[in-house]
């Protein structure tokens, strides 16, 4: 939570977070959260070793706000 704030708080900076489980990165964002999102600095992303893997993660994380 605290990075996020950190985040929030550095507008001139861009910042990627990846995952490669996007169900938990979809519950961080509905239930820890306590400022309004998305931050325009901040890109959400899914790392993918292989097309299986892009094939499952994607569709997971596009529910994420």
């Amino acid at each position: 939570m605290r990075v996020f704030t950190i985040m929030k708080n550095a507008p001139q900076h861009r910042f990627f977070v990846l995952t490669k489980n996007p169900a938990y990165m979809r519950r961080f964002f509905r239930t820890r959260l306590d400022f309004a999102w998305p931050l325009p600095n901040v890109w959400l992303g899914v790392s993918v070793e292989d097309q299986a893997s892009y094939d499952k993660r994607i569709f997971e994380l596009l529910p994420t706000p």
